[in-house]
């Protein structure tokens, strides 16, 4: 039986696939006080992702609060059809592949209470081509995260060709509920927002490693140290109004195009072959950063822990 509060939000949520992003969401909706049926194909998954939540959970307890029963609300059912038929939202994060995909939405489909919602972390599939073998494909929406899945706040909800529009506001408002930043994507392109941006932005920075222009680690200090330092607050839009000063956003369009056009018209398309692969790992071999990966994923996300609490304490 669903378990909507009384506002009309989900109470009950099934995780599907309990890999990397799959266990970060269930810490997220477990910190949320939400019951959470985990559910993945490899039984043995259901062992490697315990210990990734509790992980994830201490994590979010550093932000602010966690509701602290959350071992009672977890559970584990390695039956798919178990595991959604008590769900009033199905969270899917199974392999990054449309075949794998479109079979797994289909049995969720199959499964799941009419009026429960299904969402996949797809991070580039189009939703409307994942729905198209669903019953109810008007009930399927991309909820598209950002790794680390309990720290970075984004969450892009994208439609496809069948979905409602209430399925879409619904979503987002549980995303809402939860203390994700939404944004609501207008058109199912390739990549979303987020992942448009940074395709070009790695792009740029392979080009410039190709040409010789920087090393790898150089390139990654001069983003860090710049743009990124303005980027972690401010979007492009808002930088662009910035450079103008006080005179705003459409004189900084209309009359400081110069440059940007300069840059625009010298980049080309990179072809990451094994002679780019291999300059690129000559030069990080003794890099602290790829070195120790281990280490460095748990600075990262020390460092992004304490940027939240600067950014917003209130909440992930």
């Amino acid at each position: 039986m669903n378990a909507r509060s009384e506002c009309g939000l989900p109470r009950s949520v099934a995780c599907v696939g309990l890999g990397l992003i799959g266990a970060s969401w269930a810490a997220i909706f477990l910190a949320r006080g939400l019951q959470v049926i985990a559910t993945d194909t490899d039984a043995a998954a259901w062992e490697r992702a315990l210990p990734a939540i509790e992980k994830d959970i201490a994590d979010l307890r550093q932000i602010g609060p966690v509701a602290e029963d959350w071992r009672a609300r977890l559970r584990f059912e390695p039956e798919l059809a178990d595991a959604v038929r008590g769900a009033d939202f199905v969270q899917e994060n199974g392999p990054e592949s449309l075949a794998v995909k479109e079979v797994l939405l289909a049995a969720i489909d199959r499964s799941a209470p009419p009026a429960t919602i299904i969402a996949s972390s797809t991070s580039g599939i189009p939703m409307t081509r994942l729905q198209q073998a669903c019953q109810r494909p008007e009930r399927c929406v991309v909820g598209h995260p950002f790794t680390p899945v309990h720290l970075v706040p984004l969450v892009e909800v994208v439609s496809g060709a069948a979905t409602s529009r209430d399925t879409a506001a619904r979503a987002a408002a549980f995303y809402r509920s939860i203390g994700k930043a939404v944004v609501e994507v207008r058109r199912d392109v390739p990549g979303f927002i987020g992942n448009r941006f940074q395709a070009v932005v790695l792009q740029e920075a392979l080009s410039l490693v190709r040409a010789g222009v920087a090393t790898v680690e150089e390139i990654d200090q001069a983003f860090v140290q710049g743009p990124g330092f303005r980027w972690a607050r401010y979007g492009p839009f808002a930088l662009a109004a910035f450079s103008a000063g006080e005179r705003g956003l459409t004189e900084a369009l209309r009359n400081y195009h110069m440059h940007r056009d300069d840059v625009l018209g010298s980049i080309e398309k990179v072809v990451v072959d094994d002679t780019l692969i291999d300059r690129i790992e000559g030069q990080v071999a003794d890099a602290e950063t790829f070195r120790d990966l281990k280490t460095s994923l748990s600075r990262r996300n020390a460092d992004f822990i304490a940027l939240l609490k600067l950014m917003r304490p209130e909440s992930i």
